[in-house]
């Protein structure tokens, strides 16, 4: 879910729809989500995403960045942009979404609205439970020790399922797989099975 709500979000804030974010459009997207920001604090906001120091956002460094405010460790290098043909027109996007706008229970504060970005990026109840898992490093602990029944420090992919199936989140098994894969595969190192130091990278996965 992560690189897809970022992309929906990079996306609204992209208003020139040319996959980059100046810092024009960083200020007006960062308002919309409840941010009230001076033209020198929506710069220095700006300057920490802009890591190459090009003066413009590209969609890795916006990932990177909210990751960051979650506290997690994402290599985004492997995010990808959708392909133009398959995604909606931006006008016709966000009319069906409601375009980029502050969520309902989210006020209006005085600089950087952290709370604002990271409630739509997180949009959906499973979403949100799966961010604040990754932000919570308590509670992080807490689930791997439910999951780890047999205390070996590896879960397998049963054990995940059950978990999902527990926690009640619309996943596909094709979509677990998926995922599972990418964690085992590609983000941890190699075996089939999921060590402690991979959970975030699976719940983000997922």
């Amino acid at each position: 879910f992560f690189f897809d709500r970022l992309w929906d979000v990079f996306d609204g804030i992209d208003t020139d729809d040319d996959r980059r974010i100046d810092v024009g459009e960083f200020k007006a997207g960062m308002e919309r989500l409840g941010s009230t920001l001076s033209d020198e604090v929506a710069q220095a906001e700006f300057n920490k995403i802009d890591t190459n120091g090009g003066g413009q956002i590209l969609f890795k460094e916006f990932c990177r960045y909210v990751a960051r405010l979650v506290g997690a460790d994402v290599e985004s290098d492997d995010a990808k942009f959708e392909d133009d043909k398959d995604r909606k027109p931006k006008q016709q996007q966000q009319a069906e979404e409601g375009g980029l706008s502050v969520p309902d229970g989210v006020e209006k504060v005085d600089g950087l609205n952290v709370d604002g970005l990271l409630a739509v990026v997180a949009a959906d109840e499973a979403s949100k439970e799966a961010l604040a898992l990754i932000k919570n490093k308590d509670e992080m602990k807490a689930l791997w020790k439910t999951l780890d029944y047999n205390g070996n420090n590896i879960l397998s992919l049963a054990e995940i399922d059950k978990m999902i199936v527990e926690k009640n989140w619309n996943i596909s098994k094709p979509a677990l797989m998926r995922a599972y894969k990418k964690t085992t595969l590609k983000d941890g190192d190699g075996d089939a099975w999921v060590e402690k130091k991979e959970m975030a990278a699976l719940i983000r996965n997922i």
